[in-house]
């Protein structure tokens, strides 16, 4: 193909398209928007996605067939959009939940260690150095 905006490369181009049209004149009236789309391209487009929705709602059975029945029925339900990040984020909760109660416990047992007799946290620590094997439950009332 010749140089590009070429009167050779619009050429080729019209031979090429031209079927694609109704008359050679449409054909280059396209050539030239083309051109001119090319040196100004838009800076943004519009993106439209629709969705097909269609299922019948798990909490009361209603059948729910486009997006504002489901907001409806979320909201209806008490529930939220479903997002994949949401499980990191309960992970990440419950490892962080976690780490603050093994914190505490640690606190609360080094509060309780202070407060023995000197004798006695003696014996414990003995007891502890010896092999002891400690189990911790967590009981709830």
């Amino acid at each position: 193909m010749g140089e590009y905006g070429s009167d050779e490369h619009k050429a080729e181009w019209l031979e090429i398209n031209t079927k694609y049209y109704e008359s050679p004149k449409e054909a280059e009236i396209a050539w030239f928007m083309k051109l001119k789309l090319e040196a100004n391209p838009p800076q943004s487009a519009a993106f439209f996605m629709s969705q097909d929705i269609h299922y019948q709602s798990p909490i009361d059975g209603k059948v729910i067939s486009g997006k504002r029945a489901r907001q409806e029925d979320l909201a209806r339900s008490g529930c939220i959009e479903y997002d994949p990040e949401m499980k990191t984020d309960y992970s990440r909760r419950i490892e962080r939940d976690e780490k603050s109660l093994d914190s505490k416990i640690e606190q609360s047992v080094e509060m309780e260690m202070a407060k023995m007799p000197a004798r006695k946290r003696e014996r414990l620590v003995s007891e502890l150095n010896s092999g002891v094997e400690v189990d911790v439950q967590r009981l709830t009332a």
